[in-house]
């Protein structure tokens, strides 16, 4: 199954199947060496600028998509907003490190 294929079918679960799929495979990459990482996130620059170059990739200047993420804040329910069980990197709940950190902001 190719990577295409295998997302299509996990963006068909539950929302919470989607997030337990989720923190599983961010959990996963905690196993991988810096060398290991180094070269997916090279891989995945190199993939990137190939899909610019082809022009099936855009780009956005750094205000709009900065505009759009306060404008997204801003539909948001204020309840869900406030929630800090939601990782602002993986969107991944719960997540601790995102929940420490703020407690301890607080404390």
């Amino acid at each position: 199954m190719t990577i295409d294929g295998l997302s299509k079918e996990a963006l068909r679960l539950a929302p919470k199947a989607r997030a337990d799929l989720a923190r599983e495979l961010v959990s996963s990459l905690d196993e991988l060496g810096d060398a290991q990482v180094d070269k997916l996130w090279l891989e995945e620059a190199v993939r990137r600028d190939a899909e610019l170059d082809s022009g099936s990739a855009g780009s956005s200047r750094v205000e709009e998509v900065i505009a759009r993420g306060r404008a997204r804040e801003r539909l948001r329910p204020r309840a869900m907003s406030e929630d800090v069980r939601y990782c602002a990197i993986c969107f991944v709940t719960p997540c601790t490190s995102a929940k420490n950190a703020l407690e301890a902001t607080v404390s």
